[in-house]
This record gives structure tokens, sequence and C-alpha cells, in this order.
């Protein structure tokens, strides 16, 4: 088990399926591969960040407190955060 994942037993949870994981892996390699592009390097650091930041605004959207207006492109919502963070 990676370094501070949680087992998945520990609460009630189950582990994910082959196809769960297959999808995690694609995703984090696409991610990884757009962060290479933007940055030119192999730095985990950049694929996190982006990662963070995407995940961060999902939840806050998810959950009610960023509220978009109808049709927003939430795609550029995200590139425009990360401009302002750089």
């Amino acid at each position: 088990m990676a370094r501070g994942a949680r087992d998945p037993g520990e609460l009630g949870e189950t582990a994910p399926g082959v196809a769960v994981v297959a999808a995690r892996d694609r995703t984090t390699e696409l991610l990884r591969a757009g962060a290479r592009q933007a940055f030119g390097d192999d730095d985990r650091v950049p694929a996190l960040a982006a990662w963070s930041l995407v995940h961060g605004m999902a939840t806050l959207i998810i959950d009610g407190a960023l509220e978009l207006d109808p049709g927003t492109d939430v795609a550029s919502v995200a590139r425009a955060a990360a401009l302002r963070l750089s």
C-alpha cells in the first residue's frame, strides 16, 4: 500500500476494481503528460498542483460553494485560476 494511503476496509470501503484502477492510471498519465507539455519536465509537482486545483474546484462546485452561471466553461475558469497562481 502506498505511503499515506488508507486501508480500503478502514471505513467499510471496498478496494477499487480493476476498471477503476485502470481508469485512474490513464487519467493520471494524461495529467502528467499535460504538465510535461506545459512545463517541459517530468516533475510531479506541476501535475499535483493541477490535480489539486481541479479537484478543489470540483468539490466547491459540487458542494454549492462556487456558483457558476449556466453554460460557464469550467475548463476556462480552471485555466484562469491556474494563470493567476503563476
